[in-house]
Order: structure tokens, then C-alpha cells, then sequence
């Protein structure tokens, strides 16, 4: 929490210079690898024809998928959520991708809090999520698929937008889903020293059905020991009172036995699965009470492709069109 001491009581203008600096470091350590400029899937706008591979008789694509991203995210990277796609090896992103084109959020959060007593990392967790909640807003304004609707020329071909799209679209529409969560919350604990990555996989409660979803995994310390943990901040948890009426939501937080590059490849590329049992909060006198329900929470990497949406495209002219 040493960043939190710095930001304590300071003036506007004081945070302003403490959290510009620390972009600037953040963002200089990230322009070391050149290839740190999406995350998701790496898929254009346009339909494109992918390879196809033989693997044991089975056809495959061939599309570059970066699924788990340590750390700050820098300002032009770009999130690629969604794809689309047939099955002769043709996909698009269909308009879901947003730039990051805004970092201002860093610095309103850092006012938002500057002068809260916060006891720990966990408290300042309940905080972003508080944070992100008001900041994306709460009543819908928008459609997000109308928000990134691509327009056609007259051959059907998808048109680059004249204005990208960028996570800043976001902000008070009350659209935002998990994606835009787990960035803002990846890089607002990255601002704070803390360890984190973003996890773009699939979730499953109960018996429903599995759903694309992106996440964080946060590493805490603990008397010198490493505390890994899944931490959900877009499907998060109820806090109740003791009437069981909601009064408050706090970010869904579950424990990883371990987090080390054996576990990292399970998880990419073995379809490692962590359940966990579902809760909620409940405050009883001053004491804050975890209540199991039946229900678990799946979360995973789905080694085999799954698209948003199943198209047919025709090929026409090198490039390829929805049928």
C-alpha cells in the first residue's frame, strides 16, 4: 500500500503529477516488448480467411489468441472481446474491439479515494469495484453492439470506423460489461503495485450455460507469503444485511491452492477449471459473514474455439462478405 501513502491527502493538482509519473513508468516498462498491443482474440474487422490445420483428422483454426495479460495495459493497446466466424476458416471481430484510448479513470480514482482510511487491499478492492460501478454508469443508454456498429461500402465490405472505437465510448452508458471491468480494475491495481492479470475465458454458475468472460488474478503478500486469488469484479457479489435485504456488492474473491507457470499452462492450455462455491456477504453487528450457496462458479479457458455468433460468409474480390 505504499502508493496509498504517497496519494493520502494530497491536493489535485499534487495527485495529478504523483499518478502522471507513475503511467509514464508503467507504460515505458510496457514499451520494452513490442508486441504488447492487443488482448483477446487477433482478429481484424473484416472477415479474413485463417488457416486451417490438420490435427488427428480434426480441422482447426489458426487464430492467435492472447487469453491471460500480467500487469498495466497500456493507453493504444487494443481489446478484441468477441469473434465471429464460419466454418471454412473465416472469422472477423464484427466490430467488438475497443482501444484504450483514455487513462483519466487512473487519476479520478485516485481523488475518488485520497482521502479514505483504508485498511488493505482487500478494502481498496470494494472501492474500485464501487468506482467502476459509478463511472461506466448504472442505466443503459446504448445497445454496445449499436455503440460499434460497422458501416458497409456498396461491395459489402466492413468500413474502418473514422473514429476507433475506444473503452472511453464507455463512460456513463451503462453498457460496460466484463471486459471493461477487468481492464479498469487491472489497471488501477497495476497503479498501486499490486500483482495482476487479466484472464479473457469462460464462466459457468450453476447449470447455466457457460458464457465468455474476462476476470483478474490477483497475487497479494502476506507475512512474505504470496496469496494468489480469482478476483471477479463484473459478476460480483451481494452484500446483505441481516434481513437479507441487498444493501451493497462486493467483488467475488476466491483463493488458488497455487499460481506458478505449471498452473499458468494448465490453465491456457489444459483447460484447468476453477470452481469455487458461490456466496454472499452478510453484516451481522460488525462482523462480515460469507453464506455459501449451493450453487458453484466454473471458471475456465476454453481450449476449443467457441464464436460469439456462427455467420456464413461468401468470398468476393479477396475479401469476404456476410451472406
Amino acid at each position: 500500500m505504499d502508493f496509498y501513502n504517497e496519494i493520502r491527502n494530497k491536493s489535485t493538482e499534487e495527485i495529478k503529477e504523483i499518478v502522471q509519473r507513475r503511467i509514464d513508468k508503467l507504460t515505458e516498462e510496457k514499451n520494452q516488448n513490442e508486441k504488447d498491443t492487443f488482448i483477446g482474440y487477433e482478429l481484424d474487422h473484416n472477415p479474413t480467411e485463417f488457416y486451417i490445420t490438420e490435427d488427428t483428422n480434426t480441422e482447426q483454426f489458426g487464430i492467435n489468441i492472447r487469453c491471460l495479460y500480467p500487469g498495466f495495459l497500456k493507453k493504444g493497446m487494443k481489446v478484441i472481446y468477441g469473434m465471429s466466424y464460419d466454418y471454412n476458416g473465416i472469422a472477423s471481430n464484427d466490430g467488438r474491439y475497443y482501444y484504450l484510448d483514455d487513462d483519466s479513470y487512473l487519476e479520478d480514482f485516485v481523488n475518488y479515494i485520497k482521502d479514505i482510511e483504508i485498511i488493505d487491499e482487500y478494502e481498496l478492492m470494494d472501492y474500485i469495484l464501487e468506482f467502476i460501478r459509478d463511472y461506466f454508469g448504472y442505466l443503459k443508454q446504448v445497445e454496445r453492439e449499436d455503440m460499434f456498429q460497422l458501416l458497409c461500402d456498396s461491395n459489402g465490405k466492413l468500413l474502418k470506423p473514422t473514429e476507433e472505437h475506444g473503452i472511453s465510448w464507455f463512460k456513463g452508458k451503462g453498457n460496460a460489461m466484463c471486459s471493461e471491468y477487468a481492464v479498469v480494475a487491472q489497471n488501477i491495481l497495476s497503479l498501486f503495485d499490486i500483482e495482476c492479470y487479466l484472464v479473457i475465458g469462460k464462466i459457468k454458475i450453476a447449470k447455466e450455460k457457460a458464457e465468455s468472460h474476462a476476470y483478474n488474478i490477483v497475487v497479494l503478500e502476506d507475512n512474505e507469503k504470496e496469496v494468489p486469488m480469482l478476483v471477479d469484479f463484473a459478476d460480483y457479489t451481494p452484500v446483505l444485511d441481516i434481513t437479507t435485504q441487498k444493501i451493497g456488492e462486493s467483488p467475488f474473491i476466491s483463493y488458488i491452492d497455487q499460481f506458478d507457470e505449471e498452473f499458468v499452462d494448465k490453465l491456457i492450455n489444459q483447460e484447468e477449471h476453477l470452481t469455487f462455491n458461490d456466496y454472499a456477504y452478510i453484516i451481522i453487528g460488525n462482523e462480515l459473514i460469507q453464506a455459501l450457496y449451493e450453487r458453484k462458479r466454473d471458471y475456465y479457458i476454453e481450449t476449443n474455439l467457441e464464436p460469439d455468433e456462427v455467420k456464413k460468409y461468401s468470398k468476393t474480390n479477396n475479401y469476404s462478405v456476410v451472406e
